[in-house]
């Protein structure tokens, strides 16, 4: 009776042996599966840091290349190429894998070179902790494509219809004279615009609405048909350029506090402060866009189909006597960050305001 005791006891501790050498062998699986899994979340982890730098670079590449387009696509391609070296491609392990101009073949000659497509990589980026599993290296990769692009809706737009003949013969750069009492007269039809604005009340016409617009700016919308205002509205002009001018910021007062020209024969803002179309620079009064029309459309109390936008500064004005009352200005192209009354749609020609943007 003894004896069997005895190995009934010996059986249940050899049991109990092998149940914990069991749960030590489960726990040690369990150990290096927990630390393969930590091994490559670690490892996973640095991978999307290294991906989300190297998405970075590609966006700020094209998008600084891009302001080149359409003007000069050697130089949009070098100032890419430029951008990505000097933040760390080609260090490292990174690599530069192409820089494309877009659409296919788009050509300098024919200026219709409008987006750039770059491609950054890290080829065998090394696993650090998950090399226990296997794991050595993988491919890092980021792509980014900017187009440069004008509005096809802005806000800030003057209530004057520019013939598409006065914008063509006006060199960037040059101070040119807007004259409603001599810019046509077709059928007494002298430029003005009758733009609804919420802003300026219920009205859809009238020398109130047109003051208004002059002052404050008004949405316009490339495409869009608008009534013309006829008549020389030589008081609403002064009336509403002298209020615009005098609420301009002191800062943003003159063409050469605004604007630098760069070497590809555009200019930028020198600071936001200036940018008409962003919160900062809503006191620079003297940057504007002017719709362009058709020379064909201005005929007295009619209307006019917006074809695109000047980008003007305004120099000054002088209403004499009679009727005349002049509006200087001086046109430029200029690349600018896209503002908040701004949109976009594709297709839209390019204007003087040039925006570049990523597009996917």
């Amino acid at each position: 009776m003894g004896l069997h005791l005895r190995n009934a006891g010996d059986s249940r501790r050899r049991r109990r042996r092998r149940e914990a050498g069991n749960v030590i062998i489960m726990a040690a699986l369990f150990m290096a599966v927990l630390m393969g899994f930590g091994a490559m979340a670690v490892d996973v982890g640095v991978m999307m840091w290294q991906r989300r730098e190297l998405q970075n670079v590609a966006d700020a590449a094209a998008l600084a290349g891009v302001q080149e387009l359409p003007n000069d696509p050697s130089a949009a391609v070098a100032v890419a190429t430029d951008y990505a070296r000097r933040n760390g491609v080609d260090r490292g392990g990174w690599r530069l894998e192409s820089v494309d101009l877009l659409p296919a073949g788009c050509t300098a000659q024919a200026r219709n070179c409008t987006s750039l497509a770059v491609r950054v990589s890290h080829p065998d980026a090394p696993f650090l902790l998950a090399r226990v599993l296997g794991f050595t290296t993988t491919d890092v990769k980021a792509s980014a494509t900017a187009s440069i692009q004008s509005p096809n809706t802005a806000g800030n737009a003057m209530p004057w219809a520019m013939k598409e003949s006065v914008r063509r013969n006006a060199r960037y750069g040059d101070v040119v004279t807007i004259k409603y009492s001599a810019q046509g007269g077709d059928h007494g039809n002298f430029g003005a615009l009758a733009i609804p604005n919420d802003r300026c009340g219920s009205s859809r016409h009238g020398a109130n609405l047109y003051r208004c617009n002059i002052q404050n700016g008004a949405t316009v919308e490339v495409g869009h048909t608008y009534d013309t205002e006829p008549g020389n509205m030589r008081g609403p002009t002064q009336q509403g350029m002298q209020a615009r001018l005098n609420a301009t910021d002191p800062l943003c007062d003159s063409f050469n506090e605004v604007f630098e020209q760069t070497g590809s024969g555009q200019w930028r803002f020198r600071s936001e402060r200036c940018n008409p179309w962003t919160p900062a620079g809503q006191g620079s009064k003297r940057v504007v866009l002017i719709p362009v029309v058709s020379d064909s459309d201005l005929r007295g109390r009619s209307q006019v189909t917006v074809l695109g936008f000047a980008l003007a500064f305004l120099e000054d004005f002088q209403c004499r006597s009679g009727n005349d009352c002049d509006v200087n200005v001086r046109f430029v192209q200029a690349v600018l960050s896209p503002g908040e009354d701004m949109e976009f749609v594709p297709g839209t020609p390019l204007g003087d305001i040039r925006v570049p943007r990523l597009t996917n």
